[in-house]
């Protein structure tokens, strides 16, 4: 298995499980976190969102996952599918996207630079 999709399903096996110190290792200081919804933050905002129960996962899955690398830079993108809370306020309908993660490879290993998900019609 691609040492890339080994890592983004840790990240997203931290982020449904509410290890957010965990999560935060696998993240860019520079992050850039685009929501289905449009909602853009970056790593504070994102973690601290996710910390106050703002928002979080019960479920979230990879269906189709593709990996391209280009030095030291790597996209990840397929499409995903999710159920979450908002306010701590189940929504229970799962809700799917495609999805997009740009990795770089820094001195400690690949970090999430940017995700970019896309609601499916």
């Amino acid at each position: 298995m691609n040492e890339l999709i080994v890592i983004e399903n840790m990240r997203i096996e931290y982020l449904v499980s509410n290890e957010y110190e965990q999560l935060a290792e696998f993240l860019s200081d520079d992050l850039i976190y685009v929501h289905s919804a449009g909602v853009v933050e970056n790593k504070q905002q994102h973690i601290e969102n996710l910390q106050s129960g703002f928002y979080g996962y019960e479920v979230f899955r990879w269906l189709e996952q593709s990996v391209k690398e280009f030095g030291e830079l790597a996209v990840v993108s397929g499409k995903v599918e999710w159920t979450n809370w908002f306010d701590k306020t189940p929504q229970q309908e799962l809700q799917s996207a495609a999805a997009l993660a740009v990795y770089e490879k820094e001195s400690d290993g690949w970090l999430l630079r940017n995700w970019q998900t896309t609601k499916l019609l």
